[in-house]
């Protein structure tokens, strides 16, 4: 697994009217996309899903109850 602060490019901090607080944001690169500036928060949570988490899949041999 690959460490997501290595695709940090920048940080910065800005105020966020609707959380009405200040949010740290980095600027990432990811496989030649342009550079986009996204809370840091956001990328610790994609960097925490497994791949079921993000298709929504029940792992094969589980149950849902």
């Amino acid at each position: 697994m690959q460490n997501p602060l290595s695709l940090v490019k920048q940080t910065r901090t800005v105020w966020n009217k609707e959380l009405e607080r200040p949010v740290v944001e980095v600027q990432v690169e990811v496989k030649g996309a342009p550079k986009s500036w996204i809370p840091l928060e956001l990328l610790v949570a994609l960097a925490n899903l497994n791949q079921n988490e993000l298709t929504n899949e029940t792992p094969v041999g589980t149950t849902t109850d």
